[in-house]
């Protein structure tokens, strides 16, 4: 299917774009034979095909290979504590279970000399010590585990900064989440202080009219979404079907453009104060080449602020409304 698509055409386009991109493969539901119900919904994971399905995530991992598309990353399973939530193709687990399909496929990855990393959970913060917590306490997990995968949309970033606590040697990174505006991208900015090393944004683009919409498949309005901001606003790039064609890119879009480019590949967070106002977000990193960076959110008046570094105060105002990033040189 994704050959009659063109899914397959379109990855490697990006990878022409930009060699160095990553790929995250991420199974939203396991085949249907595979479930207790027998359907891509509603159901739960049949325990009876662990190795089977392990089976699979490797052919998978290796087809595309094939294909010139080597992936990065794999997580087996979308949100696996929600199974009937939505009409799209979802399968409930328990961590155990996920346990041993991991435990599986890392043994295959290795007798293969696969190169892809496991990313385990996949799924809210609320869940860190509950499913994640568990899966790294086992030794073995512990061994193939690469990243805890977190989405931000239950919870408190502070229970994935409690994880990374307990298991110092895991990172962990959001690998679900749309922010639509400067205040939630405020909140993206508080989840990086707490420890998360990368996000990955929910959705990225989108055809002209904000679709496919991931309930049915199927755009979800009858006008192009360049003329509905309201709509589109957790999407980052939306094209226009223009002569010659051209691309809307979203605020959400310039708002990573202030810090994404600076905060370089292996970055690591440092600590910075908060502010005392209760409308702003900031973080701190230092860079492989020794670079800082500090980002700042505001989402409520403008107001003069200082940056202290080493004893020198740089004296600025912080726009309303807006994101600052600063680059200090090492």
């Amino acid at each position: 299917k994704d050959k009659e698509r063109g899914i397959i055409d379109v990855v490697k386009e990006f990878r022409q774009v930009n060699p160095e991109i990553q790929l995250l493969a991420s199974v939203w539901g396991v085949p249907a034979w595979m479930t207790s119900n027998k359907e891509i919904m509603f159901g739960f994971f049949d325990s009876a095909f662990t190795e089977v399905y392990a089976d699979y995530l490797v052919k998978s991992i290796q087809a595309y290979e094939e294909l010139g598309i080597p992936i990065q990353y794999l997580t087996i399973q979308n949100e696996p504590g929600i199974g009937g939530d939505r009409a799209t193709p979802a399968a409930m687990w328990t961590w155990e279970q996920q346990r041993e399909v991991l435990l599986a496929v890392g043994d295959r990855f290795a007798r293969n000399r696969i190169a892809t990393k496991l990313w385990i959970m996949d799924h809210d913060f609320e869940m860190a010590q509950t499913w994640a917590k568990p899966l790294l306490d086992d030794p073995r997990v512990k061994r193939i585990a690469h990243m805890v995968a977190y989405h931000d949309y239950r919870g408190r970033a502070e229970e994935m900064a409690l994880l990374l606590k307990q298991h110092p040697e895991i990172p962990a990174v959001v690998s679900e989440k749309g922010r639509g505006s400067i205040r939630e991208l405020g909140r993206l900015v508080e989840v990086l202080a707490n420890g998360a090393t990368g996000h990955i944004s929910w959705t990225t683009v989108t055809d002209e009219w904000g679709g496919p919409n991931q309930y049915k498949g199927v755009a979800s309005g009858s006008r192009p979404a360049g003329t509905d901001y309201e709509r589109m606003g957790r999407i980052l790039v939306v094209p226009q079907r223009e002569n010659p064609p051209d691309m809307h890119r979203t605020v959400v879009y310039c708002g990573y453009q202030t810090f994404s480019p600076i905060i370089q590949r292996g970055a690591r967070h440092i600590a910075s104060n908060p502010l005392t106002r209760t409308d702003t977000f900031n973080a701190a990193f230092k860079n492989p080449d020794g670079s800082l960076v500090a980002v700042l959110v505001n989402n409520g008046e403008a107001f003069d602020m200082a940056v202290n570094r080493n004893g020198a105060a740089l004296l600025l105002q912080m726009p309303a409304n807006a994101i600052l990033s600063l680059k200090f040189r090492s």
